[in-house]
């Protein structure tokens, strides 16, 4: 035997032994009890947002929780995880009882904590469950290390989480990455009750499935799977493009009228000569039928209202790990096979959807039409005294803005007097779990204090891709006296978004702030009110007669 073959047997040996040693010393957490695995989540997470020695950020409460997960096999049953859990409490020190009737204001409150669960005895225990009972009672901070109110930017965000980007992810690495997202959204997100499935349950569920994760890519397609749940049209998951491909075909495909077309261009410059023309509708991509890979999409995106779940499936559909990709398209001259060569993620605008290369302002038969997907401030300045001489203006929020223009254009419109068109909820983190309708603010009233207005016909067109600021900007053009809104239903994700970092350096967003119209009703999942339904057609995509451009012409001139 050569001596390179003996190096590579010993190699082998080691790497062997070292796998076995690895594994024995962190046995499989499969073998225990998921209620367990899921009563630790959530004690955990009560004591990271509640027991004051936790907000000094001296403790290390990641690693707490990977320490407490190794010894889950070294005893059986609820009452040593109980005892396990006692332990973490009782190592942070005992908590004074609160004598100064620290409460919350129910009145206030359009979202209460979910905490009956601490009282339960049965599972944790009359010990620990009678720790819990006072912790939750404390008196704490307003801000705490993990959760703080940035008071400039009007938010509470998640701070100082550990991104663990060059940890390998094991079983406990992986767990606290579910509960790290998990507790976030249990005392931290506005909407909770809007998910609709209890969300007990889907810790339930996740468990299992994050600790039989094998590979980066199961772990980006679990995540992905998890935060869908949250039915937030906000929620993203950094790195879709390493678990779809890295390319894409340069095509921007849209549902309508239950068929998949292509409405545009993600890359316009290098397809003056594409095979594949606007209108044109997608049957099958290298022979998989267009339905097909949609259904294996679409858990992985969030299902806040139909069209804009398959919206966010569209944008996944492009992704492909293939530079050159088969297409079965069918338009008005038949069903033909065309072969496209993608293009690689990083080189294409990935906002094309939203801000569409077409004129931001366009003057025909006295007519304004206004979009706001290239509207800048420079721009309507140079144009502003064109548009105020129209008869009708149309603003198009199908899309999203590159700056504040189409807020001052609608200065131009609005009442002298201040009148209030919208209203949030704040969380309150001196009590995780609630959040309150913020008190009357200044922010939630609009008025123009301009001299020169406009008496002419508004008409704002919004879709599935009117969504967070431009459903923001909707709700202002409510106000508006002789205005009307029309199309079909938007995203229904208004309200800002933050980030969330979690294991393995993967950034997640969320909605933060609950955002309802003046009179409390809600706008999460159900978009943007409207005055007249009206849709996108193919035939419309196909002619270049967009039917709520062509109405919203029909509207001001019947004025």
């Amino acid at each position: 035997m050569s001596l390179h073959m003996k190096r590579i047997i010993v190699l082998i040996i080691f790497i062997f032994s070292f796998l076995t040693s690895f594994a024995e010393s962190h046995p499989s957490l499969n073998k225990t009890d998921t209620s367990e695995l899921v009563k630790i989540c959530k004690v955990w997470g009560f004591l990271k947002y509640h027991h004051p020695a936790l907000a000094t950020g001296k403790i290390d409460w990641d690693q707490e929780l990977i320490n407490l997960l190794n010894k889950t096999h070294e005893g059986h049953g609820k009452q040593y995880i109980n005892h396990l859990l006692e332990n973490l409490t009782d190592a942070l020190g005992k908590v004074r009882d609160n004598k100064a009737n620290h409460t919350y204001n129910y009145r206030q409150a359009t979202l209460l904590p979910d905490n009956s669960w601490i009282y339960d005895t049965t599972k944790l225990g009359n010990t620990l469950s009678k720790k819990l009972i006072q912790i939750e009672s404390v008196k704490r901070k307003k801000n705490s290390y993990y959760f703080q109110y940035i008071k400039e930017e009007g938010l509470a965000i998640p701070t100082n989480e550990k991104s663990y980007q060059d940890t390998c992810l094991d079983e406990g690495f992986r767990l606290l990455s579910l509960f790290r997202f998990w507790n976030v959204i249990q005392y931290y997100y506005p909407y909770k009750e809007a998910i609709g499935e209890p969300w007990d349950s889907i810790l339930y569920q996740y468990i299992p499935k994050f600790i039989n994760i094998t590979t980066n890519k199961e772990y980006i397609l679990t995540l992905m799977n998890l935060t869908a749940e949250v039915k937030d049209a906000h929620i993203s998951v950094k790195d879709q493009e390493s678990v779809f491909g890295v390319y894409t075909i340069p095509l921007i495909i849209s549902f309508i009228e239950n068929r998949y077309v292509v409405t545009g261009y993600y890359l316009k410059a290098l397809y003056d000569n594409c095979p594949i023309n606007i209108g044109d509708e997608i049957l099958e991509i290298n022979e998989k039928p267009v339905s097909n890979i949609i259904n294996e999409l679409l858990p992985y995106c969030s299902d806040v209202n139909t069209p804009t779940k398959f919206r966010i499936a569209c944008d996944k559909l492009v992704l492909t790990d293939k530079t050159e990709i088969s297409l079965k398209i069918s338009n008005q001259y038949g069903v033909t096979i065309k072969n496209i060569v993608t293009t690689p993620s990083c080189q294409i605008n990935s906002k094309a959807r939203f801000q569409e290369e077409r004129a931001p302002v366009i003057i025909k038969d006295s007519i304004a039409y206004i979009y706001i997907g290239s509207l800048t401030n420079e721009i309507l300045e140079g144009n502003i005294s064109e548009i105020l001489n129209s008869i009708g203006v149309i603003i198009d929020l199908r899309g999203y803005p590159i700056d504040d223009a189409i807020g001052n254009l609608l200065d131009y419109f609005l009442p002298k007097e201040h009148i209030k068109f919208y209203q949030t909820s704040m969380p309150n983190i001196a009590f995780p779990g609630v959040f309150n309708f913020e008190k009357d603010n200044p922010s939630f009233y609009i008025f123009s204090e301009r001299k020169e207005s406009y008496s002419g016909r508004l008409v704002v067109l919004v879709d599935e891709r009117t969504q967070s600021t431009s459903e923001f900007y909707a709700m202002m053009a409510s106000v508006i006296p002789n205005k009307i809104i029309i199309g079909s239903q938007t995203a229904g994700s208004d309200g800002p978004a933050v980030p969330l970092i979690l294991p393995n350096n993967v950034l997640v967003k969320y909605t933060a702030v609950g955002v309802y119209y003046p009179d409390y009703s809600k706008t999460q999942r159900i978009g943007i009110s409207r005055d007249e339904d009206v849709f996108r057609t193919i035939a419309g995509v196909r002619s270049g007669i967009d039917p709520l451009i062509k109405r919203g012409v029909e509207i001001i001139k019947i004025f």
